[in-house]
């Protein structure tokens, strides 16, 4: 696959630390998601960029068609699409069922090294690396 670099440098980064995808997670507080997708929500949401430049953003269920209108992200998809609400049910936490469905996107994408910002969630890190 043609590796294509976007307008904010994250593919160079990738190829430069040997990460396979690079996960940013926030909401309109974060300067740095609003920069990297150019969409906003109240809500928080999810940017994931491969070393191959494919990205996709996961959204609420409620903000997709917003999404999809506004972002500057071709491929916008909801946690739904991961099967959240069947691993809600097992897991009966939705911290360890974002997680699971986080571990799946990385999986369909090949993806096993992941880079993400400095201020990432530990909680978030720590569960996908057991995963």
């Amino acid at each position: 696959m043609e590796q294509k670099e976007n307008n904010i440098g994250i593919t160079s980064q990738l190829a430069e630390k040997g990460c396979d995808a690079f996960l940013i997670i926030g909401n309109s507080n974060n300067a740095d998601v609003y920069y990297t997708t150019h969409f906003l929500a109240s809500d928080p949401f999810t940017y994931i960029q491969t070393k191959n430049g494919e990205e996709v953003l996961i959204v609420s269920s409620m903000e997709l068609g917003r999404a999809k209108i506004e972002a500057r992200v071709e491929t916008v998809q909801t946690m739904q699409e991961y099967g959240f609400s069947e691993k809600m049910k097992e897991r009966k936490d939705g911290e360890l069922a974002y997680c699971d469905c986080l571990a799946a996107v990385f999986q369909r994408m090949s993806a096993k090294h992941i880079m993400v910002p400095r201020d990432f969630p530990l909680f978030t890190a720590q569960t996908l690396k057991e995963l």
